[in-house]
């Protein structure tokens, strides 16, 4: 009889561990399930495509100061990186992504290893050091971490696909869950997903606005039209991401480059629709 007791004790138990299981379950946002998760040949392509896409493939855009921004941009990641004492509107992403290396056993170069701010003060100073040593050294080690960079591009997304379903209303929500969940399901859709999210981020920051407007991954969801098949889900996620890009260009300053940058920008998200490894 003890033994019998023991064992309905254990059977109890166990019912309620379930109970609690599925109590938990079913009160999970089924968003938390959202997730990235890529096998070694796509990520060799995601590498080559964000290679491609924010360097055109040259070892010299690794290291660049766009003309009309007040910092440098450096890497496949293009990580912001600040001069000493200025801040923007943006995220500064490179002392993260130096992180990211160190954690994951990288050695820095030894002029980097204690480097807290951006050496040059202004873009002047940087164009003038273009061909230093120190300039060479930084290249050749953003050359030859491109797989590291890479992981950090996954390892954001994964990280912040969350925030993007927790800045819109529970009203909304659900609708965008539910395209992100079908262009993360399509063929080639999470490449895409991550190489829109390092292009243009992901639409949440308040301080990434032009007129109130934000141009990230969460304005192309919301610019997404109803799609039936499977086949349509990528095509219309390009679509509407075109459709945002084009109304960046409307919005922004007088004066400003988008103008310039939009037919490079669509011919970007076009190429979402070819396999990824064929992308040139």
């Amino acid at each position: 009889r003890p033994a019998k007791e023991k064992m309905n004790r254990m059977f109890l138990n166990h019912k309620i561990a379930c109970g609690m299981l599925c109590l938990c379950l079913m009160t999970e946002p089924l968003w938390a399930a959202l997730t990235v998760e890529l096998d070694d040949d796509e990520m060799a392509c995601l590498q080559k495509i964000i290679y491609l896409n924010e360097c055109s493939s040259n070892p010299e855009k690794l290291v660049i100061w766009p003309a009309d921004e007040d910092f440098a941009s450096l890497g496949i990641v293009h990580a912001i990186w600040y001069p000493r004492g200025r801040r923007g509107p943006f995220r500064e992403t490179f002392p993260e992504l130096l992180l990211f290396m160190k954690r994951h056993g990288q050695t820095l170069p030894e002029w980097l290893e204690n480097c807290e701010n951006l050496p040059w003060d202004d873009r002047d100073s940087f164009l003038r050091d273009s061909q230093s040593e120190r300039m060479k050294s930084l290249r050749d080690f953003l050359l030859a971490t491109r797989d590291l960079q890479t992981q950090f591009i996954v390892e954001r997304v994964r990280k912040t696909l969350p925030d993007i379903l927790s800045a819109v209303s529970d009203e909304e929500r659900p609708l965008i869950e539910a395209k992100l969940g079908r262009v993360l399901g399509a063929p080639y859709g999470p490449l895409a997903v991550i190489d829109y999210i390092n292009f243009k981020g992901e639409g949440v920051l308040e301080t990434e606005r032009s007129q109130g407007e934000g141009w990230g991954l969460l304005q192309v969801l919301r610019a997404m039209g109803e799609t039936k098949e499977e086949d349509e889900i990528l095509p219309e996620f390009v679509r509407a991401a075109k459709a945002v890009l084009d109304r960046r260009v409307e919005i922004s300053p007088p004066g400003s480059k988008e103008t310039d940058r939009i037919g490079g920008w669509k011919f970007r998200v076009q190429r979402y629709l070819m396999p990824p490894c064929e992308v040139k």
